[in-house]
């Protein structure tokens, strides 16, 4: 028995970004500068003369208006190309001029007409915003101001018990080949076959190296990590952070030949941004930054970080941020009580902590992963043979990396993306669950086989699987802790009652009950302090503590 998720494309949401790291975090692109419009444009803006007949006055204008949107878009369009124009190697050359030798290398290509539709999206959704914006500036704020000031207040507090001590590093400079032909624009570039298998034994030996400093660091990548090194700091006290980094950098070197960034600041979300303003500033992929632990220094920091060095903020979250004047982190903090007006609670929580300098300073563990994925890019594809191998190697490298960390799930995602750019996503869940490459792919054909019913000619260049819904290999599912978790309207359960089931608080057996029935009756027997049972004792509290029989 299983059931579809819904489906979701592309042209529905912008900017959809799968990651596929081991611990679910983000890789950020670094910020876009402002380059000057006025230095591409060849001809003088046109004149028109004020005697001139009323209807040329009109068609002029409408002209003018037209050339207007269209360098407003092609503006817009440079701007979302560039993807990252911080890499190292690319100080030397003006962000305007490599915006506009992406802009004309791409025009016309697959990849520019999808990212043209999506920036159009984008577009919409900033009138329709900037339509709001003004009818809330004629609104009472005082309320919500209020609340603005609560929610303040009390992300505040959350300074006074943060002293721990994060790093984020790793670095790696990738060639992107979005291009039919990158030799146009550089004839004498060699370009590199990819080799998973070598990038997996270095990052192995990197990862030996974090564990040294933290052994339960949190793998961003193959490359990058966040580490919590207070407790190393409390055990070496001849250490200082900058002196503790300085020597981590040191050893991945002497093993790897590889240079690495860090950022080092009080939460994760400061240490990687301080590691983008190394990069970025420093124009090196080789280096540290140190921000000091101190309210003054960070909130000097935040207030001068622009928002696409931010964390968590792409190209279209910057582009809609910037529309309202938001340009720096510092102008967080003075549209607060517009976000909030505008955006969702999560967009406005994300936004008041991060004028604010507070992050995350929790390490994910593995119970707490949400999903696990693989995906892979390739030329384009259009035999359904091929796709169905290309199926299988997933299906057996996620089975390998849900193995890895003991790990099965009932919700398998497929993950495919067009020769034209389209990317869209297909989930299916089972009631039971899935770890083995077997079982997985029998699930995911299941999925591309509709898709390629559905959609004649699909020509693919990317495909990826994920498992969600995850839970641990080794935990038992007939336990108690099926009938704790409180049931949701969608989770499916079996038609057919099972034989028999006993409950686990009152020790009554059930010879004809579904499981749904059964964690109702649990939860009343929680719910009832006065259940006796030689099984469990009954606190005052009213929880239960069950005894091992």
């Amino acid at each position: 028995m299983s059931h579809h998720e819904p489906v979701h494309d592309e042209w529905d949401v912008d900017d959809i970004e799968w990651d596929w790291s081991e611990e679910g975090v983000h890789g950020d692109e670094l910020a876009l500068e402002p380059y000057d419009l006025n230095a591409e444009q060849d001809e003088p803006n046109a004149q028109i003369s004020p005697n001139a007949p009323e209807n040329t006055l009109e068609n002029a204008q409408m002209a003018t208006s037209e050339d207007t949107t269209q360098t407003s878009q092609e503006d817009s369009m440079k701007s979302r190309l560039l993807i990252n124009p911080n890499k190292a190697g690319t100080q030397y050359t003006p962000k305007h001029i490599v915006a506009k030798i992406v802009y004309e290398a791409s025009k016309g290509s697959p990849f520019f007409l999808a990212e043209q539709r999506r920036d159009a999206l984008v577009t919409a959704r900033i009138q329709s915003l900037q339509s709001r914006v003004q009818a809330i500036q004629t609104m009472d704020l005082r309320l919500e101001r209020g609340i603005v000031e609560s929610v303040l207040r009390t992300v505040e507090k959350e300074w006074e018990a943060s002293e721990r001590r994060w790093i984020d590093g790793g670095y790696v400079n990738l060639i992107d080949t979005r291009f039919h032909d990158p030799h146009k624009l550089c004839p004498d570039l060699i370009l590199v076959r990819s080799n998973f298998d070598k990038y997996t034994a270095v990052s192995k030996k990197i990862r030996e190296v974090f564990a040294m400093y933290d052994p339960q660091f949190s793998p961003m990548s193959l490359d990058e990590a966040y580490l919590d090194i207070t407790d190393y700091l409390v055990a070496h006290p001849e250490h200082t952070p900058e002196s503790v980094v300085s020597e981590l950098r040191a050893e991945i070197f002497r093993r790897t030949m590889l240079t690495a960034s860090a950022g080092i600041a009080a939460n994760k979300m400061l240490a990687k941004a301080e590691r983008i303003v190394t990069w970025s500033d420093i124009n090196k992929p080789n280096g540290q930054k140190f921000l000091p632990v101190d309210r003054e220094s960070i909130m000097e920091f935040v207030r001068t970080l622009p928002i696409r060095k931010v964390p968590g903020v792409g190209k279209v979250n910057e582009r809609i941020l910037k529309s309202l004047g938001i340009e720096m982190c510092g102008h967080l903090k003075e549209h607060l009580v517009l976000i909030y007006k505008l955006f969702s609670p999560i967009m406005f929580n994300f936004c008041i902590r991060t004028s604010l300098g507070v992050g995350s300073a929790e390490i994910e563990s593995e119970s707490e992963r949400k999903s696990i994925g693989v995906e892979r890019t390739f030329g384009p594809m259009q035999k359904s043979s091929e796709m169905y191998e290309k199926l299988s190697e997933l299906s057996e490298l996620l089975a390998t990396d849900l193995k890895k960390h003991d790990t099965k799930g009932r919700t398998l995602t497929l993950k495919l993306k067009t020769t034209e750019f389209r990317l869209f996503t297909r989930a299916k869940t089972l009631t039971q669950f899935m770890s083995t490459a077997e079982e997985i792919f029998q699930c995911a054909q299941q999925i591309l086989a509709l898709e390629i019913v559905a959609n004649p000619g699909l020509r693919l260049r990317l495909m990826g699987l994920s498992m969600s819904k995850l839970s641990s290999r080794s935990i038992d599912e007939d336990g108690i802790a099926k009938f704790l978790k409180r049931p949701s309207p969608s989770t499916p359960f079996p038609k057919h009652p099972q034989t028999s089931l006993t409950c686990p608080v009152c020790c009554k057996e059930f010879p004809d009950i579904s499981e749904r029935d059964m964690a109702e009756h649990v939860g009343r027997c929680l719910e009832d302090p006065h259940v006796p049972d030689g099984n469990s004792e009954i606190k005052a509290d009213g929880m239960v503590r069950i005894r091992a029989i």
